[in-house]
């Protein structure tokens, strides 16, 4: 488990025998249904949301419903052999309330936490030419 830049990421990996449920406790507890979009699943009220996006690297299954489930603030993330390993960011944001449209998708700041699980950045140097 780690946290940087507002985010929490948590990397699970092993060779579990039987399924487990992972259960994150939110504090949103009067939310929208939960949301899916490709491999985030998020919930959301009235001023936030809570998004986790779920990177199956590896695995036979990308479908983040068959993983992920949400009921009164609390996300189940069901962990089995097939789903290993499996990195989970969770990114809390304030919800765009100004722009019309905006409520079924992220902030930049959302999106931009949410691409950098799949496409990690880089480090680039710029350097002097020589000549």
């Amino acid at each position: 488990v780690w946290s940087s830049d507002g985010t929490t990421d948590m990397y699970v990996e092993g060779r579990p025998s039987r399924e487990y449920a992972l259960h994150l406790t939110t504090p949103l507890v009067d939310h929208e249904p939960l949301q899916v979009d490709a491999q985030t699943v998020w919930i959301q009220d009235e001023y936030s949301r809570f998004s986790l996006v779920l990177n199956t690297a590896g695995s036979h299954t990308n479908d983040v419903r068959s993983i992920a489930t949400a009921t009164s603030g609390v996300f189940e993330i069901k962990i089995s052999a097939s789903t290993l390993p499996l990195r989970i960011r969770m990114v809390v944001e304030n919800r765009d309330v100004f722009h019309t449209g905006a409520r079924y998708h992220p902030t930049y700041y959302g999106s931009t936490m949410t691409s950098d699980v799949f496409n990690q950045p880089e480090l680039f140097a710029l350097t002097k030419e020589l000549r």
